[in-house]
């Protein structure tokens, strides 16, 4: 999630993150800078809230696996070329084959039109419903596995902390530590 605190997603933010499957933009937000999201190819799914007043060029270009991409502000300056949100490229041409949702005449409406990208409604979108998390699953891949038990291992020797680790929390204290490794491991060999 990005904080309300920040006004700007400046150029090059999130660049090539290859892990970010879906980011939560706070209100408060203004601006999405150039390639802010370029290649960020497992993102998935945006919602882009009202307070965003400008998109740059190649924000959302080359996310492959985009699909959904909902734009609240009904005014908003999106840039104009058809790689602002792109998730394919055909002999050099970038193209959108997800959807974009808005509002009816919006500039949103109006982008997905010239660029043949398919448009929808926003009353038409449903948020996408995130499982419920597998307790142990310290990798967020939706299993309890030996590579969670290790990584767990890892993170009680170093002190690190992993951005699942309240699924790993086995015995509810707030703490990660050897005795929630071992309730762990005794989950896995259940399995």
């Amino acid at each position: 999630m990005i904080p309300d605190s920040v006004t700007n997603i400046g150029e090059y933010a999130f660049d090539c993150c290859s892990h970010l499957t879906s980011v939560t933009i706070s209100d408060g937000l203004t601006s999405i800078g150039e390639f802010a999201f370029f290649a960020c190819r497992q993102l998935t799914s945006v919602i882009i809230p009202e307070s965003v007043t400008t998109i740059e060029e190649y924000a959302f270009g080359d996310c492959d696996n985009l699909t959904s991409i909902t734009i609240k502000n009904p005014d908003c300056e999106i840039c104009d070329s058809s790689e602002t949100i792109a998730n394919g490229e055909n002999n050099d041409v970038e193209y959108y084959n997800g959807t974009i949702y808005g509002y009816a005449g919006s500039t949103a409406q109006a982008y997905a039109e010239k660029y043949g990208y398919q448009f929808d409604l926003i009353d038409n979108f449903s948020e996408p419903t995130k499982p419920d998390p597998v307790q142990g699953d310290a990798d967020g891949d939706g299993t309890l596995a030996v590579t969670d038990v290790i990584s767990i291992q890892r993170a009680i020797l170093s002190g690190e902390k992993f951005p699942n680790w309240e699924s790993c929390d086995f015995y509810p204290d707030g703490v990660i530590n050897v005795f929630d490794l071992i309730l762990m491991k005794k989950a896995l060999l259940a399995k």
